[in-house]
């Protein structure tokens, strides 16, 4: 079964075979065409299926904007919710607007817009005020007419906010409580004066606040590293510029907390590496053994630590050398076999003897790795356990007849997965368009919707 070559080609099919889980990702190859009105009405038959499509997180959002020109509140709630949904369909759903679980929806959503904020804020109350707050799209404007209205509900969201200007934030730290006091001190607009003043706050958790604000001088966060609670000595560390002078990253630390902030920098000075390597804490050793900086004859000591954690994360770093990653493949646990188990730079002998592997983990890292042998990926495409066998569909080099198999899948999902590889001729994807399953014939629809769009670059590689 061929592939409609050209979009009216497409569109007729999808109309034809009236289905809206084919006819769903063809919408917007509709706009303006001849055949628009034939695709909405498939997409339309039914109340229920409107309802469903506007859940749809993948749902176009020129459809859901279709969807919101007949004014239902079920559908508005669901439009509002979706994440998909663009500023303009949100306005349009504000306007006629009268239950508070759709303005509460259309408050928290990520693309509405400044204006409507504000909109929503001034006839809102307290709870839809709050979302307003903690919505990264509310303006300047917006966040001082709520503070304005007295109650405090919401000044921590308002003192965490990007958009809250310095005025605004000195208010809340005179008034507010230690919370918002805390995040008021560590928003990078706070004023200047009174982020240093408040580097020598008697509260702990404003000192925090303050030692991890970006905003803060060198020379403040400096001393916030001799600070007496730990957890601000940890943020002013994870916040400090590097790289680090010697004296600073050889500084011998009584908290772990601390210790592991220094096992997470690239800057520190191989005697601290010596001794955090050595450290009581197992993720102190963790952190260390990710370290990409980490010199390999600690990796290598650190390869054979007692916690299988330490051992994993070896396995994890990049830096980590293949003979190495060779020996983690032996590794008694499965979970750190299947930390190399993916690695493209694992040695081919180690990656054979994982290919054997019972575990299911490894298994599935086997399958995911791009120097993976054909022969490999085939026996394991057939595996009993469907992760595995979805593994290799995620292999972006796994060859078109390991994939073309999937089709058939037991799995739903893995043959939705399948549809979309891109080593499958559009043709051999279209195939699916027939499959039981919705999810499965979307997926071949926009498969075939995406290589007629010009404006999604589609990467069509037919099989050998």
């Amino acid at each position: 079964m061929t592939a409609p070559g050209n979009v009216e080609a497409f569109l007729r099919e999808c109309v034809k075979r009236n289905d809206p889980y084919l006819a769903l990702p063809a919408y917007d190859l509709a706009q303006g065409h001849a055949l628009q009105g034939k695709v909405e009405a498939v997409l339309l038959k039914s109340s229920r299926l409107r309802i469903v499509f506007g859940n749809l997180p993948f749902a176009p959002s020129s459809f859901l904007a279709r969807l919101v020109l007949e004014a239902n509140d079920a559908i508005d709630l669901r439009v509002a919710r979706n994440q998909n949904t663009d500023s303009a369909t949100l306005d349009r759903i504000d306007a006629r607007a009268v239950r508070v679980d759709i303005r509460r929806a259309l408050a928290s959503h990520p693309h509405a817009g400044a204006r409507l904020l504000a909109k929503l804020e001034a006839a809102g109350d307290d709870a839809i005020r709050a979302l307003v707050a903690s919505n990264a799209n509310a303006s300047a404007a917006t966040l001082n007419a709520i503070f304005a209205r007295g109650s405090r509900r919401g000044w921590g969201m308002i003192a965490r906010h990007p958009n809250a200007d310095p005025e605004l934030l000195r208010a809340i730290y005179e008034q507010g409580d230690l919370p918002a006091r805390a995040e008021a001190a560590g928003n990078a607009n706070c004023p200047a004066d009174l982020l240093a003043d408040n580097c020598a706050s008697p509260s702990p958790s404003i000192r925090r606040k303050c030692a991890a604000n970006p905003a803060l001088p060198t020379g403040l966060r400096l001393q916030l590293l001799d600070d007496p609670d730990p957890g601000v000595r940890a943020e002013a560390l994870r916040a400090m510029p590097g790289p680090l002078s010697r004296e600073l990253c050889a500084r011998d630390e009584d908290s772990c907390q601390v210790r592991r902030r220094q096992a997470r920098r690239t800057d520190i000075h191989v005697t601290l590496i010596e001794r955090l390597a050595a450290d009581a804490d197992p993720w102190v050793r963790r952190w260390l053994a990710r370290n990409p900086s980490t010199p390999p004859l600690i990796l290598d000591r650190l390869s054979r630590d007692d916690d299988a954690g330490v051992r994993r994360s070896v396995g994890r770093n990049a830096a980590s050398p293949a003979p190495l990653l060779a020996r983690l493949a032996g590794d008694c646990e499965a979970w750190v076999r299947a930390g190399v188990a993916d690695r493209p730079d694992l040695p081919a002998k180690a990656r054979r003897l994982l290919e054997e592997d019972s575990s299911i983990d490894v298994l599935a890292g086997v399958a995911r790795n791009p120097k993976a042998p054909r022969n490999a990926l085939s026996r394991l495409a057939s595996h009993t356990d469907a992760s595995v066998r979805r593994a290799v569909i995620f292999n972006p080099w796994a060859p078109a007849p390991v994939i073309r198999r999937l089709l058939s899948d037991d799995y739903p999902l893995n043959r939705a997965l399948a549809v979309g590889h891109h080593k499958l001729a559009v043709d051999v994807s279209w195939k699916c368009a027939a499959d039981p399953e919705p999810q499965v014939r979307f997926a071949a629809s926009k498969r075939v919707a995406a290589s007629l769009s010009p404006r999604i670059p589609v990467h069509r590689s037919y099989e050998s």
